[in-house]
């Protein structure tokens, strides 16, 4: 796995010793609120999830921690396979939110990704209440493609979900303007 840099950022390959800024960060219910990802989230959590192997992913299985390039980390982002296609995720600590920083980020990780896979197209979603993503992805050439319910551990309950795609052509265009 290739270490993506932008402007601002550094993604990188997850490693154990990101076990309690992962635990911090995912465990603050005001991020949990907008994701799908266990809620609390603790330190054995994070541990268990950095115990898989980062190296030998595919593209459309791949995670990277956000970090400025002072190394101060601030989120993590990548891909997840479902029923055969690929989704987008992303999540910024709370006392970056609104810096632009997930935008950098997840425009970082897509041309990544368009790149290294045969891939043509990429779903992402957000829940209906997070504006600021549903914005990234919007600026980014996803397309509405409708709604589902999904469920969010830190609100205990099914919440609606917007559902997105991106495909490769409209985001070179987008990329170029």
């Amino acid at each position: 796995m290739s270490e993506i840099k932008s402007k601002r950022l550094i993604l990188r390959q997850p490693v154990l010793d990101d076990a309690k800024f992962l635990a911090k960060g995912l465990g603050d219910k005001e991020v949990a609120e907008y994701l799908t990802v266990p809620h609390p989230y603790n330190l054995e959590m994070a541990q268990e999830w950095l115990k898989q192997d980062f190296v030998n992913k595919s593209a459309n299985e791949t995670s990277f921690i956000v970090e400025k390039k002072d190394k101060t980390f601030i989120g993590g982002i990548g891909f997840n396979e479902r029923n055969n296609v690929t989704f987008l995720f992303y999540w910024i600590a709370k006392q970056y939110w609104g810096q632009g920083f997930a935008s950098e980020a997840t425009l970082a990780v897509i041309e990544w990704f368009f790149n290294v896979s045969g891939e043509d197209i990429i779903f992402a979603g957000a829940f209906h209440f997070n504006e600021a993503s549903i914005k990234i992805q919007q600026n980014l050439g996803f397309e509405n493609i409708g709604q589902t319910n999904r469920f969010c551990p830190a609100r205990n309950k099914q919440v609606k979900n917007i559902e997105t795609r991106l495909n490769r052509k409209t985001f070179l265009r987008i990329k170029t303007v």
